[in-house]
């Protein structure tokens, strides 16, 4: 393995879980443009787009399911969601993961640029603290769920916050148990699209145990520092920097 990829991923990987670990949500769109862009800066060579994916789920899959461990001791997670909800994810996920080998890097990138403009509004939505569920809730979270999967599986994202709005917005929950929620059902979408990019060659296995592992650290210090900062003010930093990300992927792939 190239020293320079290795120690470019890990950083990358530290400072991506981090902002996971920080406001729930965020680390997974921003792995991919930053692996692409920013790690050219220390090598030359950059790993392709499809590894890149398979990459970018490691570090979902170990971040959230440090959080999630946490959300479920602290009474976060709404078990019936998970029961649901997690298995429409995990077929979707796994799905959209084994499919992804077949497109192109240029489609994987159009995908990816569509999702982050769409997240930079998610964003700056600020969610009511409690939603009333509609009758229809649960099977239009379920198509829903589906289509995340789909997406999130295929380019390599646990797609939070993607679900939490549904969380909240569909089924009616309260921002705090959907975010906690949302950690446990990422883990039902990346899992099994881990499996899926495995299966077809999108993993590197030396890359995957080191990004891994710098996922783990980069999760632990931001949900240790998440009580002590303003979630709002990081949440808007946030969505200016995936604004500026998502603009670079546009121009990348509108050329």
């Amino acid at each position: 393995m190239d020293p320079g990829i290795v120690a470019g991923l890990v950083a990358i990987c530290i400072g991506t879980t981090f902002v996971t670990g920080l406001i729930g949500a965020g680390g997974g769109i921003l792995f991919l443009p930053l692996a692409l862009y920013a790690l050219p800066l220390v090598t030359r060579r950059v790993p392709d787009t499809h590894v890149l994916t398979g990459l970018s789920l490691v570090q979902g899959l170990f971040a959230t399911t440090a959080a999630g461990f946490q959300s479920r001791r602290q009474g976060l997670v709404a078990r019936e969601h998970l029961r649901l909800n997690g298995p429409v994810l995990a077929a979707a996920g796994l799905a959209g993961a084994a499919a992804s080998v077949l497109l192109p890097a240029r489609t994987l990138l159009i995908v990816f640029a569509l999702v982050t403009s769409a997240s930079v509004l998610l964003l700056l939505l600020r969610a009511p603290e409690r939603a009333e569920p509609h009758r229809w809730s649960r099977p239009a979270a379920a198509g829903l769920f589906a289509g995340i999967g789909l997406i999130g599986g295929a380019i390599g994202v646990g797609a939070n916050f993607l679900t939490i709005p549904v969380l909240v917005w569909v089924l009616g929950m309260d921002l705090r148990q959907a975010t906690g929620t949302g950690f446990v059902l990422s883990f039902f979408l990346l899992a099994p699209a881990l499996a899926g990019k495995a299966l077809t060659g999108q993993v590197d296995p030396g890359l995957g145990v080191a990004v891994a592992l710098a996922a783990l650290l980069g999760a632990s210090l931001g949900a240790a520092l998440s009580p002590r900062l303003p979630a709002a003010g990081m949440r808007l930093g946030l969505a200016g920097l995936v604004a500026v990300l998502a603009l670079r992927v546009w121009v990348d792939v509108l050329r």
